[in-house]
């Protein structure tokens, strides 16, 4: 698992603290791992106060090169046991370059909302802390 993270992860990669977060993660009763032979990926289970049901979330997906439906059978797993956990909804998105919308559309999943993020530790963000 750690040789496909590794493959598909920016640099620089530090598997010393992949393996030490994965340690802790494996044991969290909330998260899952799922595999194929060349990806895998990780889920976790969340409640929201304003939500009946709990929900399941891809925390992240990773496959080789060329391996999209490996990619999909990883997710796919991911859904099957975010449902058997009682979940009402599954929310996923790409981090790794990987194009998740070719396989939202296999799964039947619906587009839900863009995503943003605030990089909290960057250049611009001074610049506009400062400017503010």
């Amino acid at each position: 698992m750690m040789e496909v993270a590794e493959e598909c992860y920016r640099r620089p990669f530090e598997k010393r603290k992949a393996l030490a977060w994965g340690e802790r993660a494996m044991l969290d009763p909330k998260m899952g791992f799922f595999r194929a032979p060349e990806a895998w990926g990780c889920a976790a289970l969340g409640e929201l106060f304003y939500e009946q049901r709990p929900k399941g979330v891809m925390l992240f997906l990773a496959a080789r090169k060329g391996r999209p439906w490996q990619a999909l059978a990883a997710l796919r797993a991911m859904i099957d046991w975010a449902e058997s956990q009682g979940c009402g909804s599954f929310d996923f998105g790409e981090d790794t370059g990987m194009r998740i919308d070719v396989l939202a559309k296999y799964l039947g999943a619906s587009l839900n909302r863009p995503t943003y993020r605030v990089q909290l530790v960057s250049p611009q963000r001074d610049f506009w802390n400062a400017a503010a």
